[in-house]
C-alpha cells in the first residue's frame, strides 16, 4: 500500500470515528474503551474498519484513475490547441 493510499485511508477512518487518535491515558472515560475492548467488540470493529478500509481503497483507486483520464484529456486539448 502506498503511503498515499495509506494516510488517505487513516484519515478517513479517523473522520469516522472508527480510530481514535487521542492516547488511551489521556482518557478520562477510560470504561467506554474497556467496553469496545472486549474479544466480541475487537471482532465487530475489526469487520467494520475492514468493510471501510476497502470502500476507502475503492475509492481512492477511482479518483486516481479519474484524474489519470482528466490529465490523458487535458493533454489531448493542449495537443490539438498547439498543434
Amino acid at each position: 500500500m502506498s503511503n498515499k493510499k495509506a494516510y488517505y485511508s487513516v484519515s478517513a477512518l479517523i473522520g469516522e470515528g472508527h480510530v481514535k487518535v487521542k492516547n488511551f491515558s489521556n482518557s478520562e472515560k477510560k470504561t467506554a474503551y474497556l467496553c469496545q475492548l472486549t474479544l466480541r467488540g475487537i471482532r465487530e470493529k475489526a469487520l467494520l474498519n475492514t468493510k471501510f478500509l476497502e470502500r476507502k481503497i475503492e475509492q481512492f483507486e477511482d479518483l486516481k484513475a479519474e484524474i489519470a483520464r482528466l490529465e490523458e484529456k487535458l493533454g489531448e486539448i493542449q495537443e490539438r490547441q498547439h498543434g
